[in-house]
Order: C-alpha cells, then structure tokens, then sequence
C-alpha cells in the first residue's frame, strides 16, 4: 500500500521506504469526516467543500502531466487547469503558484474559513461529485493532508514529515525541468516559450518522465536527503507498536461530556478530538510516571478496569499519555 498517494509520488516513497504506508481509514473524501455530526462535529465542514478550501501550488512536471492525460474523465481537471494557465495570475515556468491575496488569507488566518468559506473554494473541486479533478496529479500539500489519523500525533507526524520531503522534491524536479529547457535559473519570463505555455508544461512532463527513485535524488540537492532521513525515521515510528517503558497523563482539555458516561477530549488536533469513558479518563491519573505495567496494574485493582495494550497505544497515539520524562 502507498497510503492513498498519487502514483508518481507513489512509486517514489515505496523505493524510499521499502515498505508499505498504513491506509488512512478514518480520514476519507467520498463521506467526508468532517461533515458528520459526530465526534469530529466541535469543528465541522460544509459538505460542499469539505476540507478543499486551498489553492494548491502545482510544479511544472505535473502541470504537463494533467495537460498530458487525455482519459475522459479526466477533461474536468484539464479544463480547470487550462483555466488558471489562460488567467496568468502567477503562472511561471516553474509552474503554477498561488494568488498572492490567497496566500495572505492564510497567513493572516484562513483556518476561520477553512472547510466553510466559498470563497476558498479549491478551483480543481468538482461541486457535481464532490471530488478532486486532479487527484491523480495533486500536489504534495494535498496528498499527504488528512482531517484524522488513524494513529493520531503519530500519523500526523509521519504525513507532515512526507509533505515536507515531496515539497522539496517538487520545488527542485521543477527547477530541474526549467534548466533542461535551456530557461536561465530562476526565470520568471518565458523565452521562446512565450505564449506556448500549454506546450512547455506538456514537455516538461515528457523530460521528466517517471524516474525511479535514485533517479530523483540525482535531480535533486542535499535537502532531498536530508528531508530523506526524516521521513524514514517518521515511518520506522508509524511503525512500531511497543508501549513506553514509563507514561505519564498528558495536560487535557474535556470540551463537553459526551453524555452515557463518555468525554470528548482535546488531543492532538482540533479535528480529532476523542471520546472516552469517563472512569478510564478517571484511571489515567495512574500514569504518573511510574513502570507502565505498574500503572496497569494498579489501574486493574484500584479502578477495576482491565485496560489492553492497544488501548493503551492509542492513547500514546492521541497524546493523553506521554513518554516519561527522565528527571
């Protein structure tokens, strides 16, 4: 499994890893997550837009990917990427960027609009399906963006370290591509390209074709190794189910009761809060530092509870329970 990546990146971190990236089950697109009224309902999306509500920046390669792919069903994305090429509104040879009155939402903060504003409405957001146009072909940002994790802090940690990786990757196979075109260094004007900008994306996907691995890491600087490095430690993490020899309870925030005797707790994210039974939010104080089987066992005398070693992960994962730290 590739974790739901688009197939070029696919192959990619499949030679990276040499292993298989976990699904993320509880993040999906068609019964979007967000839109529910469950727990995820503190913070909730319009059904409309769900979480696509950015502008996402393509590299030139995969602009001429899109352009390139002449299969029915993908004429929508075709369409709507000719439409930005035909506005001009930062459109490079390095590839297609985004507006700068959008970037400045959301550096000025777009999460208030976020999954429900209109107006930021991904322009590759098809409203009769309510899929992406170009998921085949989407970018690094919006590969590796999930509204949930299944292994909570831990998937996060791991998706946000990848998207890290795949956006130095992109930033420097696009650049790559400008100079394989004889464009000098940083080029904003298009040569004798000017007014083929259709054509030129097109061959920049043809140049680049779909190169293995090492291939990528020869295109590409020193940063791609070290970003490299990181995303095989996130991963020998997402990894590994081991408890902490030591837990301690984690700072937590109930946001309501959640009534037949449950919480809803603040964890890693505002989108994923969880639900808890109120005793086993009761029987976490006995993580206070002490040998986790310790703790176990005291929470099976004390509390009358009999808490699993997958359970117990999960709280690791969601960030009630943290690793002990020495003194």
């Amino acid at each position: 499994m590739s974790g739901g990546l688009p197939s070029l990146y696919a192959a990619w971190i499949t030679e990276l890893l040499a292993g298989c990236i976990p699904e993320e089950q509880a993040a999906t697109c068609d019964a979007c997550a967000m839109c529910g009224t469950g727990v995820g309902a503190t913070v909730s999306f319009r059904p409309d837009l769900k979480c696509c509500t950015y502008t996402p920046e393509l590299p030139n390669f995969i602009v001429g990917r899109i352009l390139s792919d002449r299969h029915p069903s993908g004429s929508d994305g075709r369409g709507t990427i000719l439409d930005r090429i035909r506005a001009g509104v930062c459109i490079t040879p390095l590839g297609l960027g985004r507006p700068h009155a959008l970037e400045q939402r959301y550096l000025d903060g777009s999460s208030e609009g976020y999954g429900r504003s209109p107006e930021l409405r991904c322009p590759h957001y098809e409203l009769a399906t309510g899929r992406c146009g170009i998921w085949q072909n989407r970018n690094a940002v919006c590969a590796t963006w999930f509204c949930k994790h299944s292994r909570g802090a831990v998937g996060l940690r791991f998706w946000e370290t990848l998207r890290d990786l795949l956006r130095v990757v992109e930033k420097a196979l696009a650049q790559w591509c400008v100079t394989e075109m004889a464009l000098p260094t940083g080029q904003a004007g298009w040569g004798p390209w000017f007014g083929r900008e259709n054509e030129f994306y097109i061959e920049c996907a043809r140049r680049m074709g779909e190169p293995t691995w090492p291939t990528v890491l020869a295109r590409s600087g020193v940063d791609v190794r070290t970003h490299s490095d990181r995303v095989r430690h996130a991963f020998q993490e997402l990894t590994v189910w081991a408890l902490p020899p030591r837990l301690t309870q984690k700072p937590l925030t109930v946001i309501r009761s959640a009534g037949s005797g449950r919480l809803t707790v603040s964890t890693y994210s505002g989108l994923d809060p969880l639900s808890v039974p109120t005793d086993l939010f009761t029987a976490l104080r006995h993580f206070d530092g002490r040998p986790t089987l310790d703790a176990l066992e005291t929470i099976r005398s004390v509390e009358r509870l009999d808490l699993s070693t997958r359970l117990v992960r999960k709280l690791v994962d969601f960030e009630l329970l943290e690793s002990a730290r020495d003194e």
